[in-house]
């Protein structure tokens, strides 16, 4: 069964997208990255967003929520945009482990969907381009062969493709 979102567009000619990604959360509220507390730093990005949530139509999460991989890093991210309005879609990153991101964010109403219809202007696919274990992000086989058959399913609908990081040229 595939993973399909379908969100209606009320005769607008835009679509808006608000893209969260590299949040590197912790289950520890108080930890840092790098010297930066992540969880204070996902905070001012949604204080500074917040009095533009009407304007999204969707938000798409791209990526290495967590640093530790844990549930309640996840949870805190879910926590964080449950206040706006739009759905929200993920797709995971190379410091994201998908066991727990999924069950996380699934948890809190956050749609595992890997294929967003907007209206009928728009698709968004949300490629995994993690390789698990190793720093770097790739597009498996696997990967570009459901986007090419997606392409071909809707040919005339636009499309956005993500990826949290990519070393392959797709070529499409």
């Amino acid at each position: 069964m595939e993973s399909l979102l379908t969100l209606p567009l009320a005769g607008e000619a835009r679509v808006r997208i608000l893209q969260i990604t590299d949040t590197h959360l912790f289950a520890q509220k108080h930890e840092a990255l790098l010297g930066v507390n992540t969880w204070e730093s996902y905070q001012a990005v949604l204080e500074a967003i917040r009095p533009h949530q009407h304007e999204f139509d969707l938000i798409v999460a791209t990526g290495d929520l967590a640093q530790d991989q844990s549930s309640a890093a996840y949870q805190h991210f879910a926590e964080g945009i449950a206040s706006f309005r739009a759905p929200c879609v993920w797709l995971p990153g190379n410091h994201d482990f998908q066991p727990a991101m999924y069950s996380a964010l699934q948890d809190a109403g956050i749609s595992p969907a890997k294929r967003v219809f907007i209206g009928e202007q728009w698709q968004i696919l949300l490629l995994d381009s993690q390789v698990f274990g190793v720093p770097h992000g790739e597009l498996s086989e696997f990967q570009l062969e459901w986007l090419e058959r997606k392409l071909a399913d809707a040919p005339e609908t636009p499309y956005v493709a993500a990826a949290a990081s990519s070393s392959a040229t797709c070529g499409l």
